[in-house]
């Protein structure tokens, strides 16, 4: 169901994947290959580069910098379990561990991209 709810969301917005959580130590193609194997059908475009820098302590600034980089990015939406994502919480669409990403989630992360594109 969490995979169907993500693809709904990719399929209303056009979204791409960009993904920040701990898999990144897996590298993009293992990334990649997992949430494909899944049944994920957006695009999983990258993953943030996990920061050496020592002031940069939360998710949310490490998302910053892939960011900053990212001058093409219209509008973009977080969806975490964990709510360190500092000055970018507007961005954030909590969800629950138990539930994982629900209907509830995805249509509130849909309203976040589309209100960054009017």
């Amino acid at each position: 169901q969490c995979v169907e709810n993500l693809n709904w969301l990719i399929r209303k917005t056009g979204a791409a994947i960009v993904v920040s959580s701990s898999w990144r130590q897996l590298g993009y193609a293992g990334v990649r290959a997992i949430l494909q194997r899944w049944g994920v059908t957006g695009d999983i475009i990258d993953i943030t580069p996990e920061s050496d820098i020592a002031l940069i302590h939360q998710r949310g600034q490490e998302i910053r910098l892939w960011l900053d980089f990212s001058p093409n990015v219209k509008a973009f939406v977080i969806l975490d379990d964990h709510n360190d994502m500092g000055p970018l919480a507007d961005y954030l669409v909590l969800t629950s561990m138990e539930n994982g990403l629900t209907r509830e989630d995805v249509i509130k992360a849909a309203d976040i991209i589309q209100g960054q594109l009017i």
